[in-house]
């Protein structure tokens, strides 16, 4: 390719880029169901010879709370660092980023949806539920 093809090349989120994006709309998905189970929404009471106890639902839901603010905020760093969310505002970029949180979020939805209903086979039977499944491994995200 000569040095002028090259200066017009189309921009284009990289693989690694169009994950994080997908993984930020299915993260912050899980954030609004995480914040819908809150202790604050609806305070645990402690009823003799159920489990688990309060204290422990508490401590899971911090964990659970935790665990998805971590991983966002890594996603956005990732963004971040990369441009995506504040240097590189070509129109593809910018309609990649969109479609991809939006592709992230809904396939979270969906696979809830699922879940209600046929919890075993999510990850077998229902694409959107495979495909979410990946976030669930950040590695390939440096920071």
């Amino acid at each position: 390719m000569t040095a002028t093809g090259l200066a017009y090349a189309q921009p284009v989120l990289s693989d690694n880029e169009l994950f994080a994006s997908y993984c930020l709309g299915y993260k912050k998905e899980s954030l609004k169901l995480v914040m819908q189970l809150s202790p604050a929404n609806d305070p645990c009471v402690d009823t003799p010879g159920m489990a688990p106890k309060c204290a422990e639902f508490n401590d899971l839901w911090r964990q659970a709370y935790n665990n998805v603010q971590t991983d966002i905020a890594r996603l956005k760093r990732y963004l971040l660092v990369r441009g995506v969310l504040t240097l590189r505002d070509e129109l593809p970029i910018l309609v990649g980023f969109k479609t991809a949180t939006e592709r992230g979020a809904a396939d979270h939805r969906a696979c809830m949806e699922h879940a209600e209903h046929d919890y075993p086979n999510l990850r077998k039977d229902y694409p959107e539920c495979v495909r979410a499944s990946r976030c669930e491994d950040l590695s390939r995200i440096p920071f």
